[in-house]
């Protein structure tokens, strides 16, 4: 299974939890998960301000 550490450590961490077929988020996942997408999104938002900088010069 890919990501198998990756899983193990979602699961300790109570924000996931597997069906019969299906992995699904907690509440603190779907916190979780929100968290991470922001940042990442806040991220990408740093390297276009950047490369608009860099294209300006």
């Amino acid at each position: 299974m890919p990501l198998k550490k990756e899983i193990m450590a979602l699961k300790f961490a109570k924000a996931i939890k597997e069906n019969k077929e299906s992995l699904v988020t907690t509440e603190f996942g779907d916190y979780l998960f929100l968290v991470l997408m922001k940042e990442f999104y806040m991220g990408m938002d740093r390297i276009r301000n950047e490369a608009r900088k860099n294209l300006s010069l």
